[in-house]
């Protein structure tokens, strides 16, 4: 790993971890002054002014409780961000770690831009349930973009392995062959993160005359479902997924070598048979669509 990567997973780890840090340095605060406090009454110590020690205890307790709220109840309002990377990116994946919801439903295009994300969701203890949508790297846009949906492919044996898969109750991959439309993650019926595909030509992005798909730099929006506002995306998002998955084929069927052309670097990537079974609905009738556990979009199936 390079000196660079390292420094990027260090400062990642401190700043998607640095609550816990707080929560406990805070902690440590508190016990320590109702120590000195017992300890001073024991051996004689003169008394702490009272006024200076009920402020700080007072502080600290506030902190604490400020704290708390934040991490369990979370964020109250919905944020829209610029793209959907870094500060969206984040706060996705620190619900995650601290939320643990008990499901998810993802509609991506390759993965290619959210392999932290991923490998949060694979190292959520709590995860029992995972759908996930890609595009069918037969009907890409274009061939260059199929070699990046498979190369994507290809990786999520990294992420998900048999004994992480092993851990969840169910896990299957499918993919649509409809155009890219909506770009969007439901965190449990939780927190709703939700963006778009367009196809504009960006030449201060991509000078290539090549037809082009923009995902992960376009507007996201991301909302608690305690909310109206994230009540109505939620409905809306599952009504959508769960449309999209009733239409699209298990993974494997998607990238059988009958359907799909492979390069040779390509060919020699690809998952193992038995993990490709384990994510292609295999204990799962053809044509079910994933659970909800609120709102109304159990209403589409």
């Amino acid at each position: 790993m390079t000196s660079s990567g390292t420094l990027k997973r260090i400062t990642g780890l401190v700043k998607l971890e640095s609550s816990r840090f707080r929560k406990a340095f805070l902690t440590l605060v508190a016990i320590a002054v109702a120590f000195l406090l017992i300890a001073g009454q024991a051996l004689g110590l003169p008394p702490i002014d009272g006024l200076a020690t009920a402020a700080i205890v007072t502080v600290v307790l506030v902190s604490l409780m400020l704290d708390y709220i934040i991490q369990w109840v979370g964020p109250a309002a919905m944020e829209v961000y610029r793209d959907d990377k870094n500060t969206a990116l984040d706060r996705q994946i620190d619900f995650v770690k601290n939320k643990k919801p008990a499901f998810v439903k993802l509609c991506e295009y390759s993965t290619a831009t959210i392999e932290e994300l991923l490998q949060a969701l694979a190292d959520c203890d709590r995860l029992k349930k995972l759908d996930l949508l890609i595009c069918d790297p037969a009907t890409a846009l274009t061939d260059l973009q199929g070699d990046r949906i498979l190369n994507s492919i290809m990786r999520l044996p990294r992420t998900f392995t048999l004994p992480v898969l092993a851990r969840f109750d169910h896990v299957e991959i499918r993919c649509y062959g409809s155009q890219a439309s909506m770009r969007g993650r439901n965190f449990g019926d939780q927190l709703i993160a939700m963006g778009w595909y367009t196809f504009d030509r960006r030449p201060e992005l991509d000078r290539r005359k090549m037809p082009q798909i923009w995902g992960d730099k376009n507007a996201t929006v991301v909302v608690p479902c305690s909310e109206e506002s994230g009540v109505s995306l939620r409905d809306m998002y599952n009504q959508v997924f769960d449309n999209m998955w009733r239409d699209a084929l298990p993974l494997a069927q998607a990238i059988s070598p009958d359907r799909v052309t492979y390069n040779k670097s390509l060919e020699e990537a690809l998952p193992e048979p038995e993990w490709l079974e384990k994510v292609s609905g295999g204990q799962q009738k053809p044509g079910d669509v994933p659970e909800t556990t609120a709102g109304v979009s159990g209403d589409v199936r």
